[in-house]
Order: structure tokens, then C-alpha cells, then sequence
């Protein structure tokens, strides 16, 4: 019954934004720098005085590696966020793992958090 008088939430279609970028970098697992390619796409929403960023993202890499992930962005009155989580693995079974999370408050700009870690979550050469 409830589910019959509850009105759906009222959302415009997210907008979409793709980009793309190349950037050298160190593979973790070897220790010796590699080409990486992240293909991104974004889906905007704004909800009221929210803005909410999904993001799907396809890895490649010049030493191998492929994979991709998701990141989320969200800004309130009260916060930015920033998440974001990789996983790519090669032909061997090596696997690379980038992992964000950001939070800064928007009014004065201080980071309350702010932390990036790229490891080898497992070596298979």
C-alpha cells in the first residue's frame, strides 16, 4: 500500500561527460614506469542544492595491465567527496589497486582528508 501512494522522486536525466587521459607513472608491481590510459565517464545529477558525480572508468597501461572502476563526487553545503577505486591485472595475474577519498569542506576550502594509495595487491611474476 505504501509503495502505491508513494510518488516517485521527480530527477532530470544525468548529464554525461566523457574524458580521457594519458600520463606516465611507476607500476607498483615492477617498480618501472608505464603509459596508463584512463577512459572516464561521468553522470551528473544536481538534486536540489546537491550536486552528484558517478563515475565509471576503463585502465589500460603500456606494461599490460587493464581493468578500470568507479568514482563518486559529491557537493552539499556541508561537504566535498571524493571516492574513487581501480583494480587492474595483467596476463600473469598481477593486480594494481588506486584508491582515493577527499573531503574538503566547501565554505573555507580546508582538506579534512585527503589520501591516495597505488600498491601491487599481488605479484605474480
Amino acid at each position: 500500500m505504501v509503495m502505491m501512494l508513494a510518488s516517485p522522486a521527480a530527477a532530470d536525466p544525468p548529464t554525461i561527460d566523457d574524458f580521457s587521459e594519458t600520463f606516465p607513472d611507476v607500476n607498483p608491481c615492477t617498480g618501472l614506469i608505464h603509459t596508463v590510459t584512463i577512459d572516464h565517464t561521468f553522470f551528473q545529477h544536481h538534486h536540489g542544492d546537491r550536486f552528484i558525480e558517478h563515475g565509471v572508468s576503463s585502465v589500460t597501461t603500456s606494461s599490460g595491465f587493464e581493468g578500470g572502476g568507479t568514482s563518486t563526487f559529491v557537493e552539499t553545503d556541508g561537504a566535498f567527496v571524493f571516492r574513487l577505486l581501480d583494480v587492474l591485472s595483467d596476463e600473469a595475474g598481477s593486480r594494481i589497486m588506486a584508491r582515493a577519498i577527499f573531503i574538503a569542506d566547501p565554505v573555507t576550502g580546508a582538506v579534512r582528508v585527503d589520501r591516495f594509495d597505488l600498491k601491487c595487491v599481488h605479484d605474480a611474476s
